[in-house]
């Protein structure tokens, strides 16, 4: 049985496609029971149960839309019990940004609305216009073309 160099060049570079791949879109797990101990133990300072539960987010939201949901509301109600403005602000943004990614439209732009209001009581006009880009995103994935260059414009 022959076999051709190109063949085996076509293997070898299909066993290092595979190889990369594996190494590029591994991720580390992480060690969530830590985490959350931190961000529910009340020993632990508010600012470093903030982080985890951000940290929590960034990891979490687009693989797990479900359950960081559930601990987006807990942030937010922590920041309200706290009364943390700014973590209120990133509690409820980040909410709309997971239900716009579910596509609950109408939800997210509530998020979204109580998100401005937060940061217009604290004259906050860089966040205000990343609401108004977020919701202008919304307008376009509903195909309301004039409204999402509204806020766009808002935005800028």
């Amino acid at each position: 049985m022959f076999i051709s160099h190109i063949t085996i060049f076509r293997f070898f570079i299909l066993v290092f496609i595979l190889q990369l791949s594996i190494v590029l879109f591994a991720e580390p797990k992480p060690n969530k029971e830590f985490e959350q101990n931190s961000w529910i133990n009340p020993k632990v300072s508010l600012e470093n149960r903030f982080k985890a539960l951000d940290s929590f987010y960034q990891l979490n939201h687009l693989k797990y839309p479900d359950s960081t949901l559930v601990t987006v509301n807990y942030h937010y109600q922590l920041a309200i019990s706290a009364n943390q403005p700014m973590q209120q602000f990133e509690a409820i943004k980040n909410k709309g940004n997971i239900l716009r990614l579910k596509g609950l439209y109408n939800e997210a732009m509530d998020a979204y609305e109580i998100a401005y209001k937060i940061v217009k009581k604290l004259e906050y006009p860089l966040l205000m216009a990343k609401i108004d880009g977020n919701k202008g995103n919304i307008y376009a994935y509903q195909r309301d073309y004039i409204s999402a260059i509204n806020h766009f414009s808002k935005a800028l």
